[in-house]
């Protein structure tokens, strides 16, 4: 597939951990599944934050505790904006359903076990999976919104030549493109505010 994150040699992957052999040890999981994948690792909150907006990564792997912070914080931020990125939740401390569950809920996509760390290249390959549907999905939501405006533009066009040929119409020209700009401009906003997945 053209554009596709599973076949790309620069998918970004932000490790969120702050034990530094943990670290390194989910690190080499992602490089056994894609040897050019791009990393950053993140030890603290704060750290994450930066690394979200100036990184932008694809995937987020995020161990659930975080010192003074957890994988709820986390998960929070990215709730926060409209483009998902993905976020798996590695742990070693949490094995009660009712606690993957509320992860669940607030946006993790998936929900390792540090004992079971080989199976973060068997959710990598998920979620590439996914987000290259939604890539193609993406790209025709955007594809339909230049459509439409398009169209709009083109019923403007019509309807001032149709005004340049009977007179009577003119007056109406400035009110018909006043409605069509805030056709157009609803368009904008309603497609804006669309879910759409980080690219």
């Amino acid at each position: 597939m053209e554009n596709s994150y599973y076949n790309t040699s620069s998918t970004r992957i932000l490790i969120v951990e702050d034990n530094s052999i943990d670290a390194e040890l989910i690190r080499l999981e992602v490089l056994k599944f894609n040897s050019e994948s791009v990393i950053e690792v993140a030890d603290n909150f704060k750290d994450f934050e930066r690394s979200y907006k100036v990184f932008k990564p694809h995937i987020i792997l995020c161990d659930f505790d975080l010192k003074r912070h957890n994988a709820f914080d986390v998960l929070d931020v990215l709730s926060n904006d409209n483009f998902k990125t993905p976020c798996v939740i590695i742990t070693g401390v949490i094995n009660d359903e009712e606690t993957v569950a509320k992860l669940i809920l607030n946006g993790a996509v998936g929900f390792i076990q540090k004992k079971d760390i080989t199976h973060i290249r068997l959710e990598l390959k998920r979620i590439l999976i996914e987000l290259d549907t939604s890539f193609s999905s993406n790209f025709n939501i955007v594809e339909s919104k230049l459509r439409l405006i398009h169209r709009i533009k083109t019923i403007q066009a019509s309807f001032y030549k149709l005004a340049m040929e009977m007179p009577s119409l003119m007056s109406f020209n400035e009110e018909f493109n006043e409605n069509m700009e805030d056709l157009t401009n609803e368009l904008e906003s309603w497609f804006k505010n669309l879910p759409l997945k980080k690219k």
